[in-house]
């Protein structure tokens, strides 16, 4: 089962003509409890919400896992719009570190090749 919702403040393409270029924050987070989890994510410019997205996971492997999830749904978001610069918040220090090269992303390197492919 795959729910995915996603709303923007403006529609899509007013948003997207309206971020082009700009530089955006995007804040995400990933949740696993037991056997499922989700994964969450929102972009803010000057402060507002200019779009925000939430995913249900079935079978997430780790909470790490779940945390990439939301930084993926949110980088993708951030293509969508063609923002310019996407500085990323979260609560995940081990997918931060790894973003940012201080650490090794071995177990989670396809996740991680896919936000780097992104983030590029």
């Amino acid at each position: 089962m795959l729910l995915l919702v996603a709303s923007a403040v403006l529609p899509p393409q007013a948003a997207a003509s309206a971020l082009a270029g700009l530089s955006v924050t995007l804040r995400f987070d990933g949740s696993l409890r037991g056997r499922s989890g989700g994964a969450g994510a929102g972009l803010l410019h000057e402060g507002m919400v200019v779009w925000q997205a939430a995913r249900y996971l079935e079978r997430p492997a780790t909470s790490a896992h779940a945390e990439y999830e939301g930084l993926l749904l949110g980088l993708r978001g951030a293509h969508t719009l063609q923002v310019g610069r996407v500085l990323a918040e979260g609560d995940c220090r081990l997918v931060l570190r790894q973003m940012d090269g201080t650490a090794s992303a071995r177990k989670l390197s396809r996740l991680h090749g896919a936000a780097m492919a992104l983030a590029a």
